[in-house]
C-alpha cells in the first residue's frame, strides 16, 4: 500500500530521546505511513536505535549519510519521499497520537495545501501550554502569510505542519546554515493557496540544554539575515502590503539576537564582532523601516542603538560596540 504521508526525521546523537520519538511515530492512528530516519552521520548508538526500529516496523526507512546538518538531511528525506503529504518531526521531540490524522483530515475537510496544529514545549518532566480545544480556522495564502511573520498562531517551525507534496517543488533546504524553517517556510506559503490551523497540541517540541540555538551563542545565527534578505525582497515584491508585518519579524529577530549576544558571550571582543555583524544587517535596512506606530518608545531608542554602532544595556551593565572598519 503506497504511503500516504512521508514523515521525514533528521536524526544527529540523539540517543537519549530518538525511542521516544520514534515510538510516538509509529504508534500513529494514522498508519498509512512512510518515515524516513536520515542518520545524518551520528556517532552515538542513534543508528542502532534507528536499525532496531526498522526491524519492527517496515514502513521505517533508515538512511545513512556523512554529517552534514539538518538541512541536508532535509533535503535528502525530501528527495526519497514517495508519499502525497509531507511532514517532519525533530529526533528529540515526540508526538500525540493523533496528530498526523488530525492534520490530514483538517487539510482535506478544509481543501487545503498546508494544515498546522497546536505544539506544547516540555522542561524536564513537564509539558506546558498544552491545548485541548479543536479552535479551527482556515486562511488565504496572504492571511496564512501575515500570520506567519506576526507569530502569534503558529511559527515558521516546520515541525507542526503538514504539507501537500508540491509546495517542495524547486524548494530545497540551505545547507551549511541554521535556521534553515526562517528560510523556506514562508517559500512554503508562497505555494499552499489555503492554510488551515487547530489549536489543538499535536506536537511536543522539548527544550534542552544541548540544543543548537540553546547552547553558547552560535555563530550560525548570523545566517539567519542571509533569509531576511530573501524574505525581504520577495515579500516586498509578492505582498507589499505585509511588510508591516515583515519589519516587525525583523526587529525583534535582531533586538533577540542582541539580547543573546549579552546574555551569552563573556568576552567581549567577541561579542563586540558579533553585534557588529548585526549592526551591520540592521543599518541595510533601517532606511526603509517604516516609522511603526505599535513600538514603544524604549523598542525605537534600542533599535536606533544599533543602528548608530553601540547599544547600552542597564539590565546587564554591559555596552557593545561596532568595530569600524
Amino acid at each position: 500500500m503506497k504511503p500516504t504521508i512521508s514523515i521525514i526525521v533528521p536524526v544527529y546523537n540523539v540517543e537519549t530521546y530518538l525511542e521516544e520519538c520514534l515510538s510516538s511515530i509509529c504508534n500513529q492512528t494514522k498508519k498509512e505511513l512512510e518515515i524516513l530516519l536520515i542518520n545524518d552521520g551520528s556517532t552515538d548508538n542513534s543508528p542502532t536505535i534507528c536499525k532496531e526500529f526498522a526491524k519492527e516496523d517496515s514502513r521505517i526507512i533508515v538512511i545513512h549519510q556523512d554529517s552534514q546538518g539538518v538541512s541536508a538531511a532535509r533535503n535528502t528525506g525530501v528527495q526519497h519521499a514517495t508519499g502525497e503529504l509531507i511532514g517532519f518531526v525533530d529526533s528529540d521531540d515526540w508526538i500525540l497520537p493523533d496528530m498526523f490524522e488530525n492534520l490530514q483530515n483538517l487539510m482535506e475537510d478544509n481543501d487545503s495545501d498546508i494544515s498546522v496544529c497546536g505544539y506544547a514545549r516540555q522542561f524536564g518532566d513537564e509539558v506546558t501550554h498544552f491545548r485541548e480545544k479543536n479552535h479551527i480556522i482556515t486562511l488565504s495564502q496572504e492571511e496564512a502569510l501575515r500570520e506567519l511573520f506576526r507569530g502569534k498562531i503558529y511559527r515558521f517551525a516546520l515541525w507542526n505542519k503538514l504539507y501537500r507534496r508540491h509546495c517542495f517543488d524547486n524548494i530545497t533546504f540551505p545547507e551549511g546554515r541554521i535556521h534553515e524553517d526562517l528560510a523556506v517556510s514562508y517559500q512554503l506559503f508562497l505555494k499552499a493557496d489555503r492554510i488551515v490551523n487547530t489549536s489543538k497540541t499535536g506536537y511536543i517540541y522539548r527544550n534542552r540544554e544541548q540544543s543548537i540555538l540553546t547552547e553558547k551563542f552560535h555563530k550560525g545565527r548570523i545566517d539567519s539575515y542571509k533569509a531576511w534578505d530573501e524574505i525581504i525582497h520577495t515579500i516586498n515584491d509578492v505582498y507589499p502590503q505585509l511588510m508591516e508585518e515583515v519589519w516587525m519579524r525583523f526587529i525583534w529577530w535582531s533586538l533577540d539576537n542582541v539580547q543573546t549576544i549579552l546574555g551569552q558571550i563573556s568576552d567581549k571582543q567577541e561579542a563586540n564582532e558579533q553585534f557588529t555583524r548585526i549592526s551591520r544587517e540592521v543599518r541595510k535596512h533601517f532606511h526603509n523601516i517604516p516609522k511603526l506606530k505599535q513600538l514603544s518608545w524604549k523598542v525605537k531608542l534600542k533599535l536606533r542603538m544599533i543602528n548608530y554602532q553601540y547599544y547600552i544595556s542597564a539590565k546587564e551593565k554591559k555596552i557593545l560596540k561596532c568595530h569600524i572598519s
